[in-house]
């Protein structure tokens, strides 16, 4: 009876010790399965819910845009000659068949495939590669984690790559950092410098020059609010200085405050310092929310004098002036220019409307069909129209090609009496940003007549 029950009790412990270690082996055959599915694991990268993604191209300038379902990509200096759209795979994993190859091919100057859990994507000589399930993207040696938000990276030609970071400036001391900015303002390129002096403020939190030129910047393009909010900051730090005493003429005025009295303010700022294009500015902008129209035009044109082209807005505003004191021809190179150093739906909009005003139907078509075609949304943000070095350059080409066709699309609807009301507009364009080759083509098409562009 007692070797029988030790037999029992050898069994039952037997059985509860084999039954332990099977236990132990599922749990760690689990334990396996679920590391060897994880995002940058050396095993098949766990499926995810969308295996497939979307891709679309764009060219902005001389860079393709690519924008994915997981990360966009903006290859710096490749041009493609049309968009293109596709897709690819970013893991492929069924239970059976893992890591099986397959493969998608994009059209024009892109093309994607698949292979053993990694997604390569080429635009020109360019390559990426994407890889566990998504979670990884690799350009040459650096790796990026696309878990999370949403990147946005620059591949820069040599296949050196960085997250996107339009506010990222080069360490300056202040005063060199005013100077880079005003250098920006003054050539036209408003949302590069309102986009810098963020990385600037970066630096120098404290400068209120530079707090200044952010508020200046956000206020000329009327971003009442967010202006507002810098020049109330400005008021609390340095209230006695030239910028902390704009900026209190500046909130006053938009809090409508004594009119009469800031705007008197602001104008004795501006004789103080005659040279300085800010508070200039600041008072062409209140003038025309006040109506004010001949002391805003005597405003833009000192503001002009010491900084141009300067910033389009600056050059909308003028020609906002110009058109409400019924200047409307005078204002059409202020519309161009806002154009050409601003190409949006509203600079284009505005110019096709001084063009309507002034009986230049065929061109005020052109400009409005360019404005349909190229921007149907608005560009509101300044990410949108400076996110690489290039860009610029093309985008002025662009336009100077678009200006041409303007001016030649007048031949359509005009006669000489017409063409006579637009001697300044020749003569201010060739003083500025329309290469003079190209305006020695308008010139020489068939007619001794400057103005026939026949």
């Amino acid at each position: 009876m007692r070797a029988r029950s030790g037999i029992g009790v050898g069994v039952i412990i037997g059985a509860i010790a084999g039954a332990g270690c099977l236990g132990i082996f599922v749990l760690a055959g689990v334990a396996f399965l679920v590391l060897a599915r994880r995002p940058g694991s050396t095993y098949v990268p766990a499926p995810i819910s969308r295996p497939t993604w979307s891709y679309t191209t764009v060219r902005k300038g001389n860079d393709t845009i690519l924008d994915s379902d997981g990360v966009t990509l903006i290859y710096e200096g490749v041009r493609l000659d049309s968009p293109t759209s596709g897709g690819f795979r970013v893991v492929d994993f069924d239970g059976r068949f893992a890591g099986r190859a397959t493969g998608w091919s994009g059209s024009g100057a892109v093309w994607t495939t698949f292979r053993s859990g990694m997604a390569v994507i080429r635009v020109q000589d360019q390559q990426v590669m994407i890889r566990d399930g998504g979670a990884v993207l690799v350009v040459g040696v650096r790796q990026f984690d696309l878990l999370g938000q949403k990147k946005t990276i620059v591949i820069h030609r040599g296949g050196v790559a960085e997250i996107y970071d339009p506010t990222n400036v080069p360490p300056l001391s202040t005063e060199d950092a005013r100077k880079r900015l005003t250098a920006l303002l003054r050539s036209g390129r408003h949302l590069k410098a309102e986009l810098e002096v963020e990385g600037f403020l970066r630096q120098h939190p404290d400068d209120v020059h530079l707090l200044f030129f952010k508020g200046v910047c956000l206020r000329g393009r009327n971003a009442r609010e967010e202006a507002d909010s810098v020049f109330q900051e400005l008021q609390a730090a340095s209230p006695s200085s030239l910028e902390g005493r704009c900026a209190d003429c500046i909130v006053k005025l938009d809090a409508t405050e004594y009119p009469d009295k800031n705007l008197a303010a602001l104008s004795k700022i501006t004789a103080e310092f005659p040279r300085d294009p800010l508070p200039i500015w600041m008072l062409a902008v209140e003038c025309n929310d006040y109506k004010k129209t001949a002391e805003g035009l005597k405003a833009c044109e000192k503001l002009l004098a010491v900084t141009s082209p300067g910033s389009p807005y600056a050059q909308k505003l003028y020609a906002d002036l110009l058109v409400g004191s019924s200047k409307v021809t005078d204002a059409l190179p202020h519309r161009m220019l806002a154009a050409k150093f601003e190409p949006a739906k509203w600079s284009f909009e505005q110019l096709a409307e001084t063009l309507d005003a002034c009986h230049f139907k065929y061109a005020a078509q052109t400009a409005r069909t360019h404005a349909d075609a190229t921007y149907p949304e608005p560009m509101s943000t300044p990410a949108e129209m400076a996110f690489s070095k290039s860009e610029r350059h093309a985008i002025f080409r662009e336009n100077d090609r678009l200006t041409l066709q303007i001016l030649k699309a007048h031949k359509n609807g005009f006669d000489q009496k017409d063409l006579e009301k637009v001697p300044q507009f020749y003569e201010f364009m060739s003083r500025r940003h329309v290469d003079s080759e190209q305006l020695m083509e308008i010139n020489s098409e068939g007619s001794a007549n400057r103005w026939d562009l026949h």
